[in-house]
């Protein structure tokens, strides 16, 4: 091999990491970054997909001072999203805020830095965020779910309502998550019967998680149903037996409807699961019930 064919040394580079060699697949990437350092990038992702993240910091800083213009901006996006996975938000937002100067309409940075302020609790930068990157990309339900989760954090739950509405409307193939998301704010909303709908929808299209019986049942019990929502807490322990939240709710809703024995075996259980995953917390809160039960005192109403 020509020892100073760039070309050469990255395409063998390429090959051993098809293979997984990845000892010899670094040889050849620093060789060709040797001869041209404009290769930086590749050797940069490859350390990135090897999980070492300080080495492949080092390549997308120095790929930051050597590019311009898109490739720069590729770079600080590139940097961004380790600083994100690494947990360091605000750098990452930095870097994602670097590349939409260099380039303001990257979908993929505003789509990251949208993700970033969510998460660091700067709904409204999310906010300015997700809705250019809807603008740019606007047949992606999963942005408008993105948005949704920004405005109820600032409590416009009428437009989260609309958001995730829409991402149901552009759903191909019916998305259980989008209807779960929904019938949640139409609960907080307290609309428990759409609530309900949405959480049957959800259950129809993945009748194997656990979750949406857990919830549906708690809007069953909100609108006093307890029958169905008996029967939902116990599909929820069907799907996964060591549940202490569906034993505990189960147990107030028996107690609802009179059968005493039944709701205090259902506390008994979710207590000694509380203590067992070493949460003393619930463990104690579903004693309180027992006793609660036991004294023919009220019951409080079940929750998540």
């Amino acid at each position: 091999m020509d020892p100073d064919n760039d070309d050469a040394y990255l395409a063998r580079a390429l090959q051993y990491k098809q293979v997984d060699s990845a000892e010899s697949a670094l040889k050849d990437f620093n060789q060709a970054v040797r001869i041209n350092p404009k290769l930086l990038n590749w050797r940069a992702s490859f350390y990135k997909e090897q999980g070492k993240h300080n080495e492949a910091l080092g390549d997308f800083t120095n790929m930051i001072h050597l590019k311009t213009g898109p490739d720069k901006a590729v770079a600080y996006f590139n940097r961004g999203v380790i600083y994100f996975d690494l947990g360091q938000g605000q750098k990452a937002i930095n870097d994602f805020s670097s590349a939409i100067c260099l380039a303001p309409d990257s979908f993929e940075s505003r789509l990251h830095r949208g993700i970033a302020y969510l998460q660091s609790g700067e709904y409204h930068g999310a906010l300015q965020d997700f809705s250019k990157a809807i603008a740019l990309r606007g047949d992606d339900g999963d942005l408008y779910c993105k948005r949704a989760a920004a405005y109820i954090q600032i409590g416009q739950k009428e437009k989260a309502l609309a958001d995730y509405s829409k991402a149901i409307s552009l759903s191909k193939e019916q998305n259980a998550s989008y209807y779960f998301w929904r019938a949640l704010v139409y609960s907080r909303l307290a609309q428990h019967e759409k609530a309900i709908e949405d959480f049957s929808k959800a259950i129809e299209l993945e009748p194997a998680e656990q979750d949406f019986y857990l919830y549906r049942g708690l809007e069953y019990s909100a609108i006093e149903r307890s029958q169905e929502a008996i029967a939902d807490f116990g599909k929820a322990i069907a799907c996964k037996a060591d549940c202490p939240t569906a034993y505990k709710n189960r147990g107030v809703e028996r107690a609802r409807a009179g059968d005493k024995q039944g709701a205090l075996a259902d506390f008994q259980e979710s207590a000694r699961l509380y203590k067992a995953g070493g949460d003393q917390h619930g463990s104690r809160q579903a004693a309180r019930l027992m006793t609660a039960l036991q004294e023919n005192k009220a019951v409080p109403n079940a929750q998540p």
